[in-house]
């Protein structure tokens, strides 16, 4: 298992079954040395294991906090230009928040000079020319 590298795709799948084997045999109490022994071989890369899934878990969770906070801003200003959004502009939110950032920096800044059907006209051109 230490052999293994770390991109290989059974490496990941093993530690979860021998982190599972690990935890069954901490929970019975009459241990033999040699499960006492496995214990201890595998702590090292079990541990290394969940350091990893914690560290890949943080990542994702930046992720989706910076995805919510996309959705959340645009919302936002599309709000304070609009008003409360029909079903038409909530359905944007997410095609906007998908644009490269410059891109959608210049829309989000043209806000004030759009109308609502400008901006979905806009927006439904894109699809096709792929340009704002």
């Amino acid at each position: 298992l230490t052999e293994l590298p770390e991109n290989n795709p059974f490496r990941e799948n093993l530690l979860e079954i021998l982190a599972d084997w690990r935890k069954n045999l901490e929970l019975r109490d009459n241990l033999s040395r040699e499960e006492e022994e496995v214990i201890m071989n595998l702590s090292p890369a079990y541990l290394q294991q969940i350091e990893d899934w914690k560290q890949e878990g943080k990542q994702e969770g930046k992720q989706e906090g910076k995805e919510e906070e996309r959705f959340s801003l645009i919302t936002s200003l599309l709000e304070g230009r609009f008003g409360s959004l029909d079903a038409e502009l909530s359905g944007v939110v997410e095609k906007i928040a998908k644009f490269p950032i410059s891109e959608r920096t210049q829309l989000l800044l043209a806000l004030g000079n759009l109308s609502r059907e400008e901006l979905l006209q806009r927006l439904s051109s894109e699809e096709v020319s792929g340009d704002l």
